[in-house]
């Protein structure tokens, strides 16, 4: 049957965005269906919200303005949060049709003539097999990227990040003159103060940090330009993709070239640019320290050389670590979408804790790889911390010895040149991350770059047929399905489009009923066929036969190998399985034409959708949720069909839209649609619906990959086809359907059932933190870490200090000279075995912390109610545990470490100054504070701004795996709406793009003012220290405030990141801690043997899905007797899917166990209203269920389901879902359901693979499994969910058979789709309007003539005259 599912759908008035057509729909009137179906607009108030945007300030300012990041200030000084209409347009220089163009225009040059590189490559090949001939190299994005995008500017960037470079220089050389000069000072009063390398020194934080900002500014531009242009290459070659081409790979790895690749370039490619000024970082301050310290400085080179092969060691373990980390986090992320996807199954079936030892199975794996990776970064980390103190300790000490430097002249010799050894070894710290950036560059363009050498689709035929007569032409014509996509985009070198002369490359999986996913090995041979301008032709055959190639292939999504295919006019298409976007019905039906009410109004009558309309509560403009979850397949084949009516084509290819629908409705849709508001056109209708024969002008039979052309009378209802027996009707669409009350409680549930989804925009709370402490360690372990951290930089902070002492022979008179320069080698040694430690200790953290943050969220999501599956999607849920638990297994603790580190980095630096000068305290604590401000305005600033650009991302996100999804692109073809859709994505990636790059410069905006502070640091520091410091501290003091300016400006940008991943920690607490649970009452301790007998007693159950609904049944009362086979039938939305809610506790009944839902305004958790309480209560056996153990009362209860689910994995767990049953017994259940011959078959027998939910296998086969994961679990009572109601007729004679056999003794509840299925029932329930209408014998029931059930059949029969 055709029930409406309770799922949630998105606001109507915040237009669902993976619609393209969102502006189109708003630009009418928004309508309501009434007794006559007429078309109101509703109250004004309904309309969007429009506002204008504000001017783009960054190109309207002088230059001097965007110098100082004056155009972000708006977004800083402000009380309330940032909202979209906040956010100005980008730039026309950064928008995504300008950049694509550039770049398209020249990616085909490279491409054209790649193929024609490639086709000679061919040729030669061909004719001399073992010649040896270079293939022509693929084309690349690298000349696209930097010459074609690249341009002065980018010049300008690289440049003035050249000027950072050159400008560290500046420091040492200018704190050498103040040492000297103050040095003389001691010795002579009147020395003055050098003012020019005062001045230089005290703005040195500025004059370093400034070249970097701005070049980076211009680079992040750029890179924004990179990824709209990348992007938007894309989402127009993915419109063009051929359908086998999409099939063969992942819809997953598609979106990941939008969602990973892309980003990643964008985020990466300012930072690999410094890769080329490191030669110039590590070289300029090496030849100035051979110039002043002579050969021994080389010493400071090999120090270097000798560390060398410990650093990449640890590289190269950190990368086999995250090599691994990131294969466990796939199968992870896979295993936990495969299971969202199926929790219903997972519920019915009571095996929550079975899947979710499944998931711990991978994770225990992942969180050994984290540990791993964990502990190389961190070691790593530890080996840069003491490098340069090594480098400067070493070379020092060579240095002194060789030179005899005394003491007194330390200061002069040794203290200013320091800073260039710790120039010298500050790229190594940053190259091991610059390669990885590179890399990521490199791997996300090569993948981009494999895509765009995906063949594109063939295109449809426009040569008119050579019959005048005819509309399409198929002459001698051999179609096939080709390949050019693997998984990952991976791609070898396969024969390009204008070289297919051979057979292409097969994909390895393939559907085998050739409906979803082509069979690439799968081609039409010979096949000569045309049809007549306005008739009706039929395309039938058994299933896998070809019927979806067939017309696929008219569309041009087959390869036309030999022969011609021909097509006058324009097509429109409905698929097999409904391809239907996340808009309202209108919008869908209207798909980005005007709306013309009365053409509107014929094509929903003539489609069977009043009714439906006058049971929705918001009429037509009820949302659809994802993949159109909210409707039944028959909702979905008829939106669908009224979609293709509306659009006034000339063809009509109509892939099997009848299989869905019930025969009364289908008798409608034959009679009122195809043959009649689509009279005169040319429809290919395929189909196995041998009833309408007589209707077709012709009819082709598909067997075997050949084509026969017949008439109808020359066909037998099971000649060359599955014969489907007539189904149970659905009510006759109504001419006086029951109003649509828009604006009750019912109608705004309807129009707003997906929950919006929680955010912060204040700060993150302090509990947090403490929650994240408490999941890392034990106390005692945790004090034990933060002693490290602590200890670790003091001993940092004491180097710094000692420097000076080294220095000074009035400090610690007692200490020699050369002892002193001995403690400062030896201290770098005992840090080190501080960072050991700590290493050790926070990866055992992160490992900890890992399993229990995971196992809450797991553990809550898995026991959450259904309802909370209903109003959440599925991407949300799921993003959860891959983005957000990735944020916090990868980076969490160790930014939260480096934010430490930074804070008491930067306080030490005071206290190192403040030593020989409390008075600085007051200068310095000042300081502190403006970093503090500083850090305030930007993280709000920040946050809000991260907000947008994830809801702008997500936005592009939906849009491309909604084209991408099923039918998408060849749907968007043959409608002709690529212009509609690219316009969508050019708005949805500009918005994007903008709140990216504004994200971005909030970067460089505090980095930028957090230099100035710095600078005034300096400014003090230097004012203070040549008035009252002894030269050699006045070095160690400048020192100490270089490396402030770098504390100070990393602390800024990395408190933001915490915030950022503590926001991934939050997100997760609250799926943890907060979301709806189901109660797993448990008073009533039942036998292992319970239910003995199968009795089922309903007691007056009354219950609604959520708050705010109808109910969906009302006092229902009846009593099933142990071992009765029960047939449940009645109408559309009657109520009989319901039952099986409040049978297996999906819904409560009992108000004490009623779940908290989710509202869907806040997106918090809420008490069920009073009002809205559930009634009644179920026995079994004598037992109230509500009184049993959840689980316990699922797994006694066995379910087939309409839809059957399987999950990735082998036949034997799918079978066995438990893993306790024995071989012989899954062979046994094989044979059963006719199985084992196919599963022998597949080579591996039981452990054969199940790929993607069973994509490998047909529908039928698929649904003959789960008939064996029952047969398997023997349970006293079986529910079958209209199991029958999309398998063709062979496969339901299989089930019924299987029935009949193996669940004899068992009470059966059959919800039937064709009543011819339950007449041999027991008993019959029929069900209406949510009651019981009579609960009798079939024999009973038929000989009353006013029976419901003789109504229902008097409908069939009369459906199939």
């Amino acid at each position: 049957m055709e029930d409406v599912k309770s799922v949630d759908v998105d606001d109507t008035n915040q237009k669902p965005h993976g619609s393209p057509f969102s502006s189109s729909i708003n630009a009418d009137s928004v309508v309501n269906v009434n007794q006559a179906f007429t078309l109101e607009p509703v109250e004004q108030s309904a309309a969007p919200i429009e506002f204008v945007r504000p001017k783009n300030s960054e190109t309207s300012n002088f230059i001097l303005c965007n110098m100082f990041y004056v155009f972000f200030f708006r977004f800083v000084c402000r009380c309330s949060p940032l909202k979209d209409e906040d956010i100005w347009d980008v730039s026309q220089s950064d928008s995504s049709q300008k950049n694509y163009e550039r770049v398209h225009a020249c990616w085909e040059k490279r491409y054209s003539r790649y193929l024609d590189e490639r086709i000679e490559y061919e040729r030669q090949k061909a004719a001399n097999p073992s010649a040896k001939v270079k293939a022509p190299s693929k084309p690349g994005f690298g000349y696209i990227i930097f010459i074609i995008l690249g341009n002065w500017r980018l010049i300008i960037g690289l440049i003035l990040l050249l000027g950072h470079t050159m400008t560290h220089l500046l420091q040492p050389a200018m704190e050498d003159q103040l040492v000297n000069a103050l040095a003389d000072k001691k010795d002579d009063p009147t020395v003055r103060f050098p003012w020019l390398a005062g001045i230089i020194m005290m703005l040195s934080p500025f004059i370093h940090s400034s070249p970097d900002i701005w070049g980076k500014h211009v680079l992040f531009h750029f890179s924004t330009k990179v990824r709209a242009a990348l992007t938007t290459l894309v989402f127009e070659k993915t419109l063009k993709l051929n359908l086998a081409s999409q099939a063969g790979a992942e819809s997953g790895s598609l979106l990941s070239l939008l969602a990973t690749d892309s980003r990643n370039i964008a985020e990466q490619l300012p930072d690999c640019f410094h890769l080329l000024w490191i030669p110039v970082q590590f070289f300029a301050p090496f030849v100035i320290i051979i110039q002043r310290w002579g050969w021994t400085s080389i010493v400071a080179f090999l120090v270097l050389i000798v560390m060398l092969p410990m650093q990449i060691t640890l590289t190269v373990a950190l990368g086999h670590a995250l090599n691994k980390f990131l294969h466990w986090n796939d199968q992870r992320n896979q295993v936990t979408e495969e299971i969202i996807t199926g929790i219903r199954v997972i519920k019915f079936t009571g095996m929550e804790e079975v899947f979710h030892r499944r998931i711990d199975r991978i994770r225990s794996n992942q969180l050994k790889a984290i540990f791993q990776f964990s502990l190389m970064t961190q070691f790593l980390g530890a080996f840069m911390r003491i490098l340069p103190l090594m480098v400067n300790g070493v070379t020092m000490t060579v240095y002194i010895f060789w030179k005899n430097v005394p003491q007194y002249d330390f200061k002069r010799k040794v203290i200013a040149n320091l800073g260039y050894l710790t120039q010298m070894t500050e790229p190594f710290d940053e190259v091991a991350e610059l390669i990885q950036s590179t890399s990521l560059i490199y791997i996300g363009q090569r993948r981009i770059r494999n895509f765009m050498l995906v063949r594109d689709h063939q295109g449809i035929q426009k040569a008119a047929p050579k019959n005048p007569e005819n509309a399409i032409e198929i002459t001698n014509a051999t179609l096939r399905w080709s390949a050019s996509v693997v998984t990952d985009m991976e791609l070898e070198d396969a024969p390009p489009a204008k070289a297919v002369t051979e057979k292409t490359p097969l994909l390895s999986k393939a559907d085998k009923d050739g409906s979803n996913l082509p069979n690439t090995s799968f081609e039409l041979t010979n096949v000569n066929v045309s049809m007549k301008k306005g008739s009706l032709t039929m395309v039938v055959g058994h299933v896998g036969s070809g019927k979806s190639s067939f017309g696929s292939a008219i569309l041009g999504d087959m390869d036309c190998v030999e022969g011609e295919v021909r097509m006058e006019g324009r097509p429109a298409y409905c698929s097999q399985a409904a391809w239907i976007i996340n808009d309202t019905i209108r919008g869908n039906i209207t798909f980005g034409l005007p709306f013309d009410e009365e053409r509107y109004r014929r094509v929903v009558k003539a489609c069977a959708l009043e009714h439906d309309f006058a049971d929705l509560a918001a009429g037509d403009e009820t949302a659809i949720g994802e993949r159109g979850v909210n409707l039944s397949g028959g909702q979905k084949a008829r939106i669908q069909l009224a979609r293709a009516v509306y659009s006034q084509r000339e063809v009509y290819i109509l892939d099997d839209p009848l299989s869905a629908v019930d025969t009364h409705v289908g008798k409608h849709l034959m009679e009122q649609c195809i043959k009649g508001l689509l009279k005169g056109k040319t429809i290919v209708l395929m189909t196995n619906q041998t009833h309408h024969k007589k209707e077709a002008d012709q009819i082709v039979v598909i067997d075997k990959g050949t084509a026969t052309v017949t008439q109808s009378h020359d066909l037998t209802d099971k000649d060359n086809m599955d014969y489907n027996p007539p189904a149970e009707p659905a009510p006759a669409p109504s001419p006086t359907p029951i109003p649509a009350q828009v604006g009750t409680t019912a109608a705004l549930t309807s129009k707003k059932l997906i929950v919006e989804e929680e955010y912060m925009t204040k700060g993150v709370p302090w509990r947090l933190y403490v929650d994240y402490f408490r999941a890392l360690l034990p106390l005692g372990l945790l004090l034990l870490l933060l002693c490290l951290l602590v200890f670790s930089i003091l001993l940092s902070t004491f180097c710094e200090y000692w420097m000076g002492v080294i220095g000074s022979p009035s400090q610690f008179e007692l200490i020699p000279f050369y002892l002193k320069i001995g403690g400062y080698l030896l201290v770098p040694i005992v840090i080190f075995i501080f960072l050991f430690f700590r290493a050790l200790l926070s990866s055992y953290a992160i490992y900890r912390s890992g399993k229990r943050i995971h196992d809450g969220m797991l553990q809550r999501v898995l026991h959450a109610p259904i309802s909370f599956f209903d109003t959440t999607p599925m991407g949300r849920i799921v993003n959860r545990f891959t983005g957000d638990m990735t944020q916090i297994d990868q980076m969490l603790l160790t930014v939260l470490m480096q934010v430490l580190d930074y804070w008491l980095s930067l306080i030490g630096n005071i206290v190192v100054v403040a030593v020989d000068d409390v008075l600085f305290l007051t200068f310095a604590i000042p300081i502190l504070l403006f970093f503090v401000i500083l850090l305030v305005f930007y993280a709000r600033a920040s946050r809000n701004l991260l907000r947008l650009e994830s809801i702008s991302r997500s936005r592009v996100l939906s849009l491309y795996g909604e084209t991408c999804t099923g039918t998408g692109t060849t749907t968007i073809r043959s409608f002709e709406q690529q212009d509609n859709w690219t316009r969508k994505f050019y708005q949805m990636n500009d918005d994007w793009s903008i709140r990216f790059m504004l994200y971005q410069e909030g970067k460089l905006w505090s980095s930028f003012y957090a230099c100035w502070i710095a600078t005034l640091y300096m400014t003090g520091v230097i004012a203070f220290g040549w008035n009252t410091m002894e030269p050699e501290k006045l070095g160690v003091a400048i020192n100490t405030a270089m490396s402030f300016s770098h504390y100070g400006q990393s602390l800024v940008r990395q408190n933001v990141d915490l915030e950022s991943r503590m926001t991934s920690f939050e997100r997760v607490q609250f799926y943890a801690n907060k979301i709806p649970q189901e109660t797993k009452q448990d008073t009533v301790a039942v036998a292992p043997t319970w239910p003995p007998r199968g009795d089922i007693t309903f007691e007056d159950v009354s219950f609604r899905y959520r708050s705010g609904l109808d109910k969906v049944l009302k006092n229902v009362s009846f009593k099933i007797r142990g071992g009765e086979k029960i047939g449940i039938c009645g109408r559309t939305g009657a109520g009989k899917t319901s039952l099986l809610y409040v049978l297996f506790r999906l819904v409560e009944l009992d108000p004490a166990l009623m779940s908290d839902e989710m509202d869907v305004t806040t997106g918090l958790p809420r008490h069920v209203s009073q009002d809205d309480l559930n009634e009644g209560r179920i026995v079994i056996d004598d037992v109230d269920i509500s009184k049993v153990e959840l689980s316990r009362l699922r797994r006694s209860i066995g379910i087939i389901p309409q839809d059957p689910t399987l999950f990735t994995g082998s036949i034997r767990s799918n079978i066995d879902l438990e893993g306790t049953a024995s071989d012989e017994d899954i062979w046994r259940v094989l044979q059963i359901v006719e199985m084992e011959e196919t599963v022998r078959s597949m080579g591996k027998g039981l452990d054969s693979d199940v790929v993607d939910g069973g994509r490998n296998l047909s529908a039928g086969q698929r649904q003959l499994l789960c008939f064996g994961r029952a047969v398997l679990n023997r349970c006293r009572i079986v529910v079958l969910d209209e199991a029958t109601a999309n398998v063709d007729g062979e496969t339901d004679q299989k089930i019924q058979k299987t029935i009949r056999e193996q669940f004899k003794e068992m009470t059966v509840l059959v919800i039937a789709h064709r009543l011819n299925t339950i007449m041999d029932s027991d008993r019959i329930l029929v069900i209406g309007a949510g009651k019981v209408l009579e609960f009798d014998s079939p024999v009973n029931l038929t000989s009353n003539p006013n029976s419901e059930l003789n109504k229902l059949i008097n409908k069939m029969g009369q459906a199939e005259e």
